[in-house]
């Protein structure tokens, strides 16, 4: 590297400093020469014909003349594409006042130029922002919470690449437009979702940690059925094709169902291993009550309904979250070991990284995961809700299924098939895995395959599921007496964190409530208010037990003071803006506040009940 760029990389980009320096530069693909003027160039050879990634003659002039004939009207730029970087400044020259994000995805390329060309200026710059080494995907997610956290949309960026890029990465700029899109409206999702249950899941996660003790973790369970293949039932309408063929597989397969299935499978005489369920909804509450199975083992993760795991009459063993705090803190309190599965959009794409990670399954095979409306439905017949839908085009996506037709699908669907290629790219299972949906969409990265000839290829040995499955349960230790005292003085000490919460935040909320923009002791006041959530947030209770819930409401309260703030320069009208957000907020983060302390007062009280409480 040239000494300006190294140190321009350290500064700013330590990260990627580290990365390049485990990257070495193909020398057979990647070739510099110089242009007639003197200036560096780089050839790289694919295929047959080299392509030349600048002008043979005047690098530094053909990057002029190309940033000048865009003409884009824009504050902030998205070009893909670096080359050696003779881009940056002309795009400095003629955007002086735009933010430049360069995506170059190949760290070979960007390694070449900071061994050749001073890029240092463009590096120090807070108006460029350099992604290396990032695939469509990557780049989308990146750039989509950037403009999200800005209060901004998908239209305010302005993206454009170098012509001889397309002709490197075919389809790379329509790639991340989609990505930047869908992640956009996922993080919108995500945040609806966050407001609608929040308080339903810090209410049914609290309820659900009584049993912590009681039930145990699924870890022991997960020892013993190592190196089994696992058959992951989903509710697809293609179910329906296939699930038949499960009633033959005896125990040469763990079947694990999740959602819906079990009401399919219970129809067909078709008993799972495991089931797995995480949902607080009462159509999921609905889907157990009219289920007779008690054999199967019950994984389930805090957040779902309450009811379920009180009346579910089968064992019970529970699975954390990976990003639970509530019960990362309740297990380092009480001392008990755990294992986790990582969060996804559906209990099914949650039940792959279980499968994979915790099982250890030799093989996995997913089943009745369409991720679309096969014929116009919702899930294969024998739900206990309905299956029919009506497709239109405002409301649903069309895509190609897997056989070449055409089939209506939802930006969910699509978030979930998104969770499964993301993994398959990232965390590369070791394992064979298997799509055997035989409908719906295909999934990147999993192979599209028939059940019966799967099962016959990768189910060959019959293991004794059921009975290893009981003895892990029956070797989980029993709550012992000083365990019981232990786990009372954790609520209490809960209790008393959320009285001390409860206290600073009704303060807070005074005091805002009674402050105004051109109040004289404003700064006095203000200055109060930020004490107190200084306090608030500094609380180990708040920390675990409530900021999890209500940093969605923060970061919307942030984005709505940045975006006002940056409409005007008006003091006054600031101050109101502030005002008005963190009085919504501070009143919101106090009902959260309310509703825990009342939860875990019924908890440490006994009023809140458990009923029966054995596995």
């Amino acid at each position: 590297m040239l000494e300006c760029n190294t140190q321009a990389l350290q500064e700013g980009y330590p990260d990627l400093y580290k990365r390049l320096q485990k990257v070495e530069g193909n020398k057979k693909e990647q070739i510099i020469e110089l242009a007639r003027n003197g200036q560096p160039t780089l050839i790289i050879k694919t295929g047959e014909q080299p392509l030349y990634i600048h002008s043979r003659y005047n690098p530094e002039r053909e990057a002029y003349q190309w940033v000048q004939a865009l003409q884009l009207k824009s504050d902030m730029l998205v070009v893909i594409g670096m080359g050696l970087g003779y881009i940056l400044p002309a795009l400095d020259m003629f955007y002086p006042n735009s933010k430049i994000v360069i995506v170059e995805q190949s760290e070979e390329v960007f390694m070449a130029a900071i061994q050749h060309v001073d890029i240092s200026t463009w590096l120090k710059d807070e108006r460029f922002i350099f992604l290396v080494g990032c695939d469509p995907f990557l780049t989308g997610r990146l750039l989509a919470e950037y403009i999200w956290q800005r209060n901004l949309s998908p239209d305010y960026l302005q993206i454009t690449g170098l012509p001889v890029y397309d002709r490197m990465n075919p389809g790379m700029i329509e790639a991340v437009k989609e990505q930047i899109n869908f992640q956009w409206t996922e993080l919108r999702v995500q945040e609806a979702t966050y407001e609608r249950f929040s308080k339903v899941w810090m209410t049914t996660t609290l309820r659900n940690a009584q049993y912590i003790n009681q039930h145990p973790s699924v870890e022991s369970v997960c020892e013993k059925l190592h190196g089994i293949p696992v058959i992951i039932v989903a509710a697809g309408p293609s179910l329906e094709k296939n699930v038949h063929i499960l009633k033959h597989i005896g125990d040469r397969a763990i079947i694990l169902a999740v959602g819906s299935s079990v009401n399919i499978l219970e129809k067909y005489g078709i008993e799972p291993h495991i089931i797995m369920a995480i949902d607080s909804a009462e159509s999921e509450k609905n889907i157990f009550a009219t289920s007779s199975f008690s054999s199967p083992l019950l994984v389930y993760a805090h957040t779902l309904h309450p009811d379920i795991v009180h009346s579910y009459p089968g064992s019970k063993a529970w699975v954390k979250l990976k990003e639970d705090r509530v019960v990362e803190y309740i297990c380092k309190r009480l001392n008990l070991s755990y294992i986790e599965a990582a969060d996804g959009p559906s209990v099914a794409n949650i039940a792959f990284d279980f499968a994979i990670k915790q099982l250890k399954a030799s093989a996995v095979i997913l089943i009745g995961q369409d991720l679309a409306y096969t014929n116009n439905q919702t899930h294969a017949s024998g739900v206990v809700h309905g299956t029919s839908i009506k497709v239109n085009t405002s409301g649903h996506l069309l895509m190609q299924d897997i056989n070449g037709n055409a089939v209506a699908t939802s930006s969910a669907f699509i978030a979930m098939k998104n969770f499964y290629e993301v993994y398959i790219q990232y965390e590369k299972p070791s394992m064979p895995i298997y799509n055997c949906t035989e409908g719906g969409l295909s999934i990147s990265g999993i192979p599209n395959d028939f059940l019966k000839e799967t099962i016959e290829h990768v189910c060959s040995s019959i293991y004794p599921i059921k009975k290893w499955i009981n003895e892990a349960m029956c070797t989980s230790d029993r709550v012992r007496k000083e365990e019981k005292i232990q786990e009372k003085e954790m609520w209490n000490e809960l209790l008393e964190g959320a009285q001390r919460l409860f206290v600073l935040s009704e303060k807070r909320v005074g005091i805002v409530d009674g402050l105004s923009a051109i109040h004289p002791a404003f700064t006095n006041e203000f200055a109060k208010v930020n004490d107190i959530t200084q306090q608030i947030e500094n609380d180990p209770t708040y920390e675990y037990m409530i900021q999890p819930y209500v940093q969605w409401l923060i970061d919307a309260s942030s984005r709505h003071i940045h975006d006002a703030t940056q409409k005007t320069d008006d003091i006054i009208k600031t101050k109101e803006k502030l005002l008005e957000e963190l009085r919504k907020q501070y009143k919101r983060i106090h009902e959260h506040i309310v509703l825990f302390k009342q939860t875990v007062e019924g908890i440490s009280n006994g009023t809140v009940s458990t009923e029966n409480r054995t596995t």
